[in-house]
């Protein structure tokens, strides 16, 4: 019950972030993009008018031409970044 009443609330703030959004990034392991990706959270965006930016985080831990294919395929749905922190 308890766990129900949290991922209402949750699911709540988020619908507002995403109202109150241009654009909503989300940011991607490139280990697992497809693990990582929350498509509810881009498909409400693309039903609100929002713009949804993806950003392929960690490159530097997958091979370069992994990073590349990746960031290729993504690119058919959003707009697809590549990207490693440094330190």
């Amino acid at each position: 019950r308890q766990m129900a009443q949290s991922r209402k609330a949750y699911y709540k703030e988020l619908k507002k972030v995403i109202e109150a959004s241009d654009v909503i990034i989300e940011v991607l392991d490139a280990r697992d993009p497809e693990g990582c990706r929350n498509k509810e959270v881009e498909q409400s965006a693309v039903a609100q008018g929002k713009k949804v930016l993806l950003v392929l985080n960690k490159i530097d831990m997958v091979p370069p031409k992994n990073a590349r294919l990746w960031q290729r395929a993504l690119r058919r749905e959003f707009p697809t970044g590549l990207f490693k922190a440094g330190t």
